[in-house]
């Protein structure tokens, strides 16, 4: 049964995720171009296409939520025989596997157009100019995987956030949606709170992943970092930390589950 959600799920998002990707294609086309044609710096256009995948399952889930409501379809679900948390999860699934296709297609896309900027430039530029982009093409490199990872766990969160709304605002009418995101930004900011106490220092610290002062000795070297604080060199990226986090997504998943199988109203 689960299968055959996700297969409708994604049928059902397909046109979506295509033009998505369709706008992504055209967009490096062009900065292609004027990389080639007008100034190899038009790559750095691209940078913010990453960024912007933040957002993405949050609108994958609503729309695609939204549309079984408009097109009644929600009714079905209500009178089929499984439980809430696999239609949402169904979603949720098939949002964070378009999220992340589009997402390594991006930073493909940005690692080309930057070999390509690279060959394009002048030779004229100062040599500072060359070190400070063969610094940042190789961050790029050496980053790919922890990008991909952090990228991905504020899309999760944010796509959390936008699922959280919506189930509001079919539990709560009028206004609840309103009454999502107030709780959303007081849950967010209690937690910023918990992150900085010692108790999730202490459940999160173990399982040292990587350090900025772990780095190549060469990238050392040619970032000369020797105005950046020794602290932020020394700071190290836990799994625990991923580990609780994904902890506390499960939870905040069960939360809404129960709030869809309990108290939506259609």
């Amino acid at each position: 049964m689960f299968w055959h959600l996700l297969k409708k799920d994604w049928q059902e998002s397909t046109f979506r995720f295509l033009l998505n990707a369709s706008l992504i294609v055209v967009i490096f086309a062009l900065l292609y171009y004027f990389i080639e044609r007008q100034t190899p710096f038009a790559f750095l256009l691209s940078i913010p296409l990453v960024f912007l995948h933040l957002f993405y399952m949050f609108f994958s889930i609503i729309f695609s939520l939204r549309k079984e409501w408009k097109e009644r379809t929600v009714y079905f679900w209500f009178n089929m025989p499984i439980a809430g948390w696999k239609l949402l999860l169904s979603k949720f699934t098939v949002a964070y596997f378009q999220f992340a296709i589009s997402l390594l297609i991006t930073m493909f896309m940005i690692s080309f157009l930057f070999e390509r900027a690279m060959n394009q430039l002048p030779e004229t530029f100062s040599e500072e100019v060359f070190l400070v982009l063969e610094v940042l093409q190789a961050l790029l490199r050496e980053f790919a995987p922890v990008i991909f990872l952090f990228i991905s766990q504020g899309a999760i969160q944010i796509g959390l956030a936008g699922l959280f709304i919506y189930v509001m605002s079919k539990v709560i009418k009028p206004l609840g949606w309103l009454i999502g995101i107030i709780i959303t930004f007081i849950f967010n900011y209690i937690y910023s709170w918990f992150t900085d106490t010692a108790v999730y220092s202490a459940i999160t610290s173990w399982g040292e992943i990587f350090r900025l002062g772990d780095l190549p000795e060469h990238l050392l070297l040619q970032m000369n970092l020797e105005g950046v604080d020794p602290v932020i060199m020394k700071t190290p990226i836990y799994a625990g930390y991923f580990l609780v986090e994904v902890v506390i997504i499960i939870l905040i998943f069960w939360a809404i589950s129960w709030l869809f199988d309990r108290k939506v109203q259609i």
